[in-house]
């Protein structure tokens, strides 16, 4: 089949068999001598390279375009399959320090209560009832502690000789503070529940058996060796205003509230001294109980935490 050659001398497109390729002689033009060379990638002038006619050119580009988008849809979902839990972790992990942090404002708060308490932790508020002060119907130690979170006007709008629920208190429900909303809870932001809880129960921080808060000296225990407040799954969240916390008098029915909403069933405690702790919920409930009670002089192994 003849093709063009475009010789290097003259520059005038000639016709030649392909059978004289390398073949040297004289040019029928220019008569100067040279050599029928072979076109890199199809028929060309002079050596150099042109598309094979056809659109042979354009079919390698849409096969690439096709192979390069299937490897796309293939790849693409499986490195997000990868990706996405450490993602999730990495979200979990910045969400459990922010939750922390909270508890230790809140720890900061019931410090600088105790201080101009001279040593009394914060208690729930006691509302006169039929015949004497009931706890169980007043205010949480959190409302006690607002004036110390910045939160002094809503302090002062609260009746203290009120249940958390009276006409004039539960108005005030709405605003609660974001340091008692957990950074790591699912609840829908107008419930206005609180994951954070005192450890209530008798010989405990919050000790429901007196109506004033645990002074210093009554955790014979030692402060870093007493729980007073932990973070609590949704389920057992309360109104942030309401003297409901964790009774830990059973402590296999309180830990079955624990350990769900951080990463790895683990659960952020605070200690009475202002140290947050991660404790793993399959705790031994015997040595959780004994973290909970403020002077029951147990011994405890570091290593069963």
């Amino acid at each position: 089949m003849p093709m063009p050659f475009q010789c290097p001398r003259c520059g005038q497109s000639i016709t030649v068999e392909p059978t004289d390729i390398g073949r040297t002689g004289p040019c029928p033009v220019c008569k100067q001598t040279i050599t029928i060379t072979q076109p890199l990638g199809g028929y060309g002038y002079g050596g150099m390279a042109v598309a094979p006619s056809g659109g042979g050119g354009a079919v390698i580009g849409v096969v690439i375009v096709v192979v390069v988008l299937a490897m796309l849809f293939v790849i693409v979902p499986i490195l997000l399959a990868l990706l996405l839990p450490a993602i999730q972790s990495a979200r979990g992990a910045a969400r459990d320090t922010m939750s922390k942090n909270n508890i230790h404002q809140i720890m900061l708060a019931t410090h600088q209560y105790a201080e101009y308490q001279n040593g009394e932790l914060p208690g729930d508020i006691a509302v006169f009832g039929e015949e004497e002060y009931d706890v169980s119907e007043g205010l949480s130690w959190r409302v006690k502690i607002l004036p110390f979170i910045d939160q002094q006007y809503l302090y002062d709008q609260f009746n203290l000789d009120e249940p958390w629920d009276s006409p004039n208190n539960i108005k005030l429900l709405s605003q609660m503070p974001m340091i008692y909303r957990s950074p790591s809870s699912s609840l829908p932001g107008d419930e206005y529940r609180t994951n954070y809880l005192a450890i209530k129960g008798p010989g405990m921080a919050l000790d429901s058996a007196q109506d004033r808060g645990v002074s210093y000296h009554q955790i014979r225990d030692g402060e870093s060796n007493t729980i007073f407040l932990v973070e609590v799954d949704d389920e057992r969240a309360v109104p942030w205003t309401k003297p409901d916390d964790l009774d830990a008098e059973n402590p296999y029915e309180a830990l079955e509230f624990l350990g769900h909403l951080g990463p790895g069933r683990r659960f952020n405690a605070a200690f009475v001294d202002g140290a947050v702790i991660s404790l793993d919920r399959d705790i031994d409930p015997e040595v959780f109980h004994a973290l909970c009670t403020r002077d029951g002089g147990e011994i405890i192994d570091e290593s069963e935490l």
